[in-house]
């Protein structure tokens, strides 16, 4: 089940908890004097505790759907990765593929947009070659660092993780944050890659590096 779906399902089952139980204890209280208080009380703290776990879950709500909202360029940002064998396929929320990054003798090739680029690792560093434009990576701490002082960096946020070039954040990924409607086309536990408005060198950077990441931890 969708994450979203699954707090607005509890959130509504706390609910009924919660008008079930008052509706108990002041029906009790009225039509059978001789209830011990503390039975009353019982309940009405119960259900005072399922109100309150009704709140919970409807923030909880609200966040999955603010969580699926695109960025503000809104053109295509957000990829769903979907992992077949050693090849990662990418596709729009609309269930179009957009692309593909497949491994092959220790190099990822990806193609995507009529681009293709390649990334070949090494010990402590990557290769990353795109339309002619070649560079490479050396590790350093948790930073990916090339000759010209670009630095890229994947941190743990909130519920996810956050890929920055230079400091500036390029992408997001995330997991199971999406609409009903988009999780009838994909596995509700699928990660999603939510791009900020960058351009395309950018973008293929952040996707062959993220590839690498979720290579190397196995989130898929």
């Amino acid at each position: 089940m969708n994450i979203t779906l699954f707090y607005k399902k509890m959130s509504f089952q706390y609910f009924k908890r919660a008008v079930v139980m008052l509706l108990l204890a002041v029906l009790l209280s009225v039509f059978i004097r001789g209830l011990h208080i503390l039975f009353y009380l019982t309940l009405i703290l119960l259900g005072i505790s399922c109100v309150f776990m009704y709140l919970i879950y409807e923030r909880e709500v609200k966040r999955s759907r603010a969580a699926i909202k695109s960025p503000a360029d809104g053109n295509g940002a957000c990829l769903v990765v979907i992992k077949k064998d050693k090849t990662y396929n990418f596709f729009g929320f609309d269930g179009v593929m957009k692309g593909c990054c497949s491994s092959k003798n220790g190099s990822w090739k990806l193609d995507i947009s009529d681009i293709q680029a390649i990334l070949k690792k090494g010990e402590g560093s990557v290769e990353l070659e795109c339309q002619g434009d070649y560079r490479k990576f050396v590790k350093i701490h948790e930073n990916w660092n090339d000759a010209e002082g670009n630095a890229i960096s994947l941190l743990s946020q909130g519920e996810g993780w956050s890929l920055t070039i230079n400091d500036k954040k390029v992408c997001s990924i995330t997991r199971g944050r999406m609409s009903a409607e988009i999780q009838q086309l994909f596995d509700p536990s699928s990660i999603i890659l939510r791009f900020e408005k960058v351009d395309d060198e950018q973008r293929i950077w952040g996707i062959l590096f993220l590839v690498l990441y979720m290579d190397n931890y196995y989130l898929i």
